[in-house]
C-alpha cells in the first residue's frame, strides 16, 4: 500500500510534509498545525478462489486498484485558535477515481472556554464612582475577592452600562481599613501601614507606591489636578504628585476632603461619613462620655447648623446634609411608630417631608434611613420590610419631595450596605454583590458578583 507523503494545508494551500508515523504536520508558511487522519485498515474479505481465466485475473486487479485508491484518501483536520472550527480537505485525485473515493468523517470537539473565577464584592469597601472608560456614563470601582484557590483581593472597575469588568489591579496584600479615593481615572489607596499607592483605572496597573510614615486621615484636593493633599494622624500635610508619587510637605489646609477616615469612631467626631465627601454633614444629638475621660459634646446640628431637629413638625431628625436648597434631614416620624422619613429644611423651616415606604408605612423596618445618596436633583434611599426583609429603593425630587420612582430589588438581595450615586447611575452594594440601576427610573441594569 502507498505511504502518505504530502497533504494540502487547508489555510494557505501549501503542501504539508507529514513525517512517517506522525499524526500531525505544521505548515512552514502560515504555521498552522493540522492533524493527519491515517487510512483505516481494510475490512477482511474472503480470499478469492483459483483463477479460472484471464478475465478473472483482470477483474481481480481492478478490484485491488480500487482498494488502493480508497486507502490513500486523506482528510486534514484544521483546528482554529479556539478549537471551534474544523474543515476537511481531501487530497487531489484523478477525476475518474474521485467518484469511487469515500471521505472519512471527522468528529470535532470544541475546546472548553476558560472561565474566569467567580467574584464576590468586599463588603467593607464603599463603592467609588468614576467614568473609567470616558464614555459619558458613570462606572463603579469596588474591592473584590476572587473565589478561586488563592482567594486574591483586587480593586476592579465595572461598566455602568452593562456591568462588565473594565480593569483589575494586581492582588492587594491588605485592603482592610484602607482610605481610598478616585481622582480622574486613577485610584489612590492608603493602607493602615501608611503605604500610599496609585493605580491606573484604564488597565488596573500599579503606577507608583510610596511610604507616608504615618496613617492617612484624609485626602484633599490640591490646586493642581495632578496633585493630592494627604492629611496624616501626625497632623502633617503631604502634597503627592499623582504622576510619580513623589511627596513633599505642604501647609495647604485640608478644608474640603475628598475622602475621610472614620477616626476610630471617636465620640467627639460628629461628622456623617455617608454624606457626599464635599458636603457639610452632622450626626445630631449631644454626647456625654464618662470613664478614663469625662467630657460632653454638644449637639452639632444645633450648634453649627442652628437647627433643633427635635422640634421639627412631625419629624425627629438624626442626620443633616447641606445641599444647595437647604439642609436634608433624615429621621423618623413623630408622634407614632418610628417610620423612616426624609425632609428638607429651608430658611429654618421644614419645606417638605415624606415617608420612605410607598404603601403601608408600618410594614417598613423602623428607624432613620441608613442608606441614601444624591443623584443629580434626586435623593435616593433604601428601606426594607419588617416581615421578610425585602429591599426597596425609592427616589424623591430634591426641590419638592415628589416621589419619582420606587422599585423592589431582586428577591435574593436581603441587605443593602452602601449606596453610591452619579447623575445617571445608582450603585447598590448588597453584601457581596453590586447592583447597577438607572438613576432616572430605577431600572436594574446589572448585578455584579456572586451571592453567598
Amino acid at each position: 500500500m502507498n505511504r502518505i507523503t504530502s497533504a494540502t494545508c487547508p489555510r494557505c494551500g501549501a503542501q504539508l510534509q507529514p513525517l512517517p508515523g506522525s499524526e500531525q504536520a505544521t505548515c512552514q508558511y502560515c504555521g498552522t498545525t493540522s492533524f493527519v487522519q491515517r487510512p483505516q485498515p481494510p475490512h477482511a474479505y474472503a480470499q478469492p478462489g483459483p483463477l479460472k481465466s484471464k478475465h478473472g485475473v483482470l477483474f481481480a486487479a481492478l478490484g485491488l486498484s480500487a482498494l488502493v485508491v480508497l486507502g490513500i484518501s486523506v482528510a486534514v483536520l484544521t483546528l482554529t485558535h479556539n478549537g471551534a472550527t474544523a474543515s476537511i480537505a481531501p487530497p487531489s485525485a484523478p477525476a475518474a477515481a474521485a467518484s469511487a473515493m469515500v471521505t472519512p468523517t471527522a468528529t470535532v470537539v470544541a475546546a472548553e472556554p476558560i472561565q474566569a473565577p467567580p467574584i464576590k464584592i468586599r463588603e467593607n469597601f464603599a463603592p467609588l464612582v468614576a467614568d473609567v472608560d470616558a464614555d459619558g456614563t458613570a462606572d463603579v470601582v469596588a474591592a473584590l475577592v476572587t473565589t478561586d484557590a488563592d482567594r486574591s483581593l483586587h480593586y476592579a472597575a465595572f461598566s455602568g452600562k452593562d456591568g462588565h469588568e473594565l480593569s483589575r489591579t494586581p492582588a492587594i496584600v491588605n485592603e482592610s481599613g484602607a482610605l481610598t479615593a478616585v481622582l480622574g481615572r486613577r485610584l489612590i489607596s492608603a493602607s493602615r501601614t501608611g503605604q500610599l499607592t496609585g493605580y491606573g483605572l484604564a488597565n488596573g496597573s500599579q503606577q507608583w507606591t510610596t511610604a507616608l510614615g504615618a496613617r492617612a486621615t484624609a485626602f484633599c484636593s490640591a490646586k493642581s489636578s495632578e496633585a493630592l493633599v494627604v492629611a496624616t494622624d501626625e497632623r502633617r500635610q503631604l502634597s503627592i504628585d499623582l504622576t510619580t508619587g513623589r511627596q513633599s510637605e505642604t501647609k495647604a489646609p485640608c478644608s474640603a476632603p475628598i475622602a475621610r477616615a472614620e477616626n476610630g469612631n471617636d465620640p467627639r467626631d460628629r461628622r456623617d461619613y455617608d454624606a457626599p465627601p464635599a458636603s457639610e454633614s452632622y450626626r445630631c444629638g449631644g454626647v456625654t462620655v464618662m470613664g478614663s475621660e469625662n467630657y460632653t459634646v454638644q449637639d452639632q446640628c444645633l450648634v453649627r447648623a442652628r437647627i433643633d431637629t427635635d422640634r421639627l413638625d412631625g419629624l425627629i431628625g438624626h442626620r443633616l446634609w447641606k445641599v444647595e436648597q437647604g439642609w436634608l434631614v433624615f429621621g423618623i416620624r413623630k408622634p407614632g411608630a418610628r417610620v423612616p422619613m426624609i425632609g428638607l429644611i429651608s430658611n429654618g423651616k421644614l419645606a417638605w417631608k415624606v415617608t420612605l415606604p410607598l404603601d403601608n408605612p408600618l410594614e417598613a423596618q423602623e428607624g432613620s434611613p441608613r442608606h441614601v445618596g444624591l443623584a443629580l436633583d434626586s435623593i435616593v434611599a433604601a428601606y426594607a420590610t419588617e416581615k421578610d426583609s425585602r429591599q426597596f429603593l425609592t427616589a424623591f425630587a430634591l426641590a419638592s419631595g415628589t416621589r419619582r420612582w420606587h422599585v423592589a430589588l431582586p428577591e435574593g438581595v436581603k441587605s443593602v450596605s452602601k449606596i453610591a450615586t452619579s447623575a445617571n447611575r445608582v450603585f447598590i452594594q448588597a453584601r457581596e454583590q453590586l447592583l447597577v440601576l438607572d438613576a432616572t427610573d430605577g431600572k436594574l441594569i446589572a448585578v455584579i458578583g456572586k451571592a453567598s
